[in-house]
């Protein structure tokens, strides 16, 4: 468990540091991954957007993911089309299902 955190918070980190160099505007963020796990791809985005993530937990596909500057909305939405999944935002929440 607290080598997935680390590994979560790395990847964070060298997303966030990857948005600023890109100079994405607002809420935009960047981040590619050769292939990433479905719950860290959303975890990722539901933190940026300061979200809760709602996930089902017997998701775990992975994908190689690419953003560049897309605001962290429409990354979401990617994401649920990516691994064929159902995204709902609404009350400080990101519910992510099958």
């Amino acid at each position: 468990m607290m080598t997935m955190l680390r590994v979560t918070l790395l990847a964070f980190s060298l997303f966030l540091s990857s948005a600023m160099a890109d100079d994405c505007k607002g809420e935009e963020l960047t981040f590619t991954f050769s292939k990433i796990k479905a719950n860290e791809a959303f975890s990722l985005v539901a933190n940026y957007a300061d979200l809760q993530l709602v996930m089902d937990h017997t998701i775990n596909e992975s994908r190689p993911i690419r953003f560049k500057c897309l605001h962290w909305r429409k990354a979401a939405t990617h994401l649920a089309r990516a691994f064929d999944l159902s995204l709902k935002i609404y009350n400080g929440k990101m519910y992510v299902d099958r």
